[in-house]
């Protein structure tokens, strides 16, 4: 299910996390402040309060703006909290090197993950430049596996345990399918490198035939990106680029924009 806005994505994530009754696993990139940042902080101190293994990771750098009262409530009644990556002063050239998912499972069922952290700015259907404007997506089936190995990806990284989540999955029944979506999960890297994400856009505008639409908040491609999509579009394939417009959060990525796809989108198909 495809969720536009906070207004469509928080409440389903909340009740999903009231509802677990064995787990729920939450992984973001960003947690900082506002209403719903208390409504999450409560969902998971509830269910850990009642006996529901809750672990919570935050990266160290995106949610350095939470508040210490939420962390302290949340570990209290037992959420198992740990920081990705804290940052080392003598290896300032990873500072950069973060986990940008944003992955919530319940019960091993139902997985939720898109561009959404939790935060104020998120909250409402982007009727100002002060709400963001973002998607996400709820999920069930067997992809469910793949947004939960993301998950345990970086938790084995902030040196935890999976040795209860193996014996888990070596009894669990396998999830059948739902609906008629086919989804495939991709894992990128956390680092400043290649990535099996680049690979799979590179895979996919090389396969299309018809049409190919993109969103991204941060459209930066390099020269062989752009020279695929002009590929793309020269064979025929209907091309659209949906790209923030006037508000941007990172004006450096709005200049950068502007300048790689001042060259291409001319010859080629406008951004919408």
């Amino acid at each position: 299910s495809v969720l536009r806005n906070g207004i469509e994505i928080f409440p389903p994530m909340l009740e999903a996390i009231r509802q677990a009754r064995f787990s729920v696993d939450f992984l973001t990139f960003v947690y900082w402040k506002g209403e719903v940042a208390r409504q999450f902080a409560d969902a998971l101190t509830e269910r850990a309060s009642a006996g529901v293994r809750v672990r919570v990771i935050l990266d160290a750098i995106g949610a350095l703006k939470m508040s210490t009262t939420l962390i302290e409530r949340m570990r209290a009644a037992g959420v198992d909290i740990v920081w990705f990556r804290p940052p080392a002063r003598w290896k300032l050239w990873e500072l950069d090197n973060r986990t940008h998912r944003k992955v919530l499972v319940c019960d091993g069922r139902i997985a939720f993950t898109g561009g959404v952290g939790i935060a104020e700015e998120w909250d409402g259907d982007a009727r100002n430049p002060d709400e963001w404007r973002d998607t996400h997506f709820q999920v069930e089936g067997p992809a469910v596996h793949g947004l939960q190995a993301a998950f345990l990806d970086n938790w084995v990284e902030a040196g935890q345990s999976v040795h209860d989540d193996v014996a888990q999955l070596a009894h669990a029944e396998a999830l059948k399918p739902v609906g008629k979506s086919q989804v495939q999960v991709v894992k990128t890297t956390a680092a400043a490198n290649w990535s099996p994400i680049a690979t799979l856009f590179h895979v996919l505008l090389t396969l299309a035939r018809h049409k190919v639409r993109i969103t991204t908040a941060y459209f930066v491609p390099n020269a062989a990106m752009v020279q695929l999509l002009k590929e793309t579009v020269q064979r025929g394939v209907d091309v659209q680029i949906l790209v923030p417009g006037p508000h941007h959060n990172h004006r450096m990525a709005q200049l950068a924009q502007g300048h790689s796809g001042r060259g291409s989108a001319e010859r080629t198909r406008p951004p919408l």
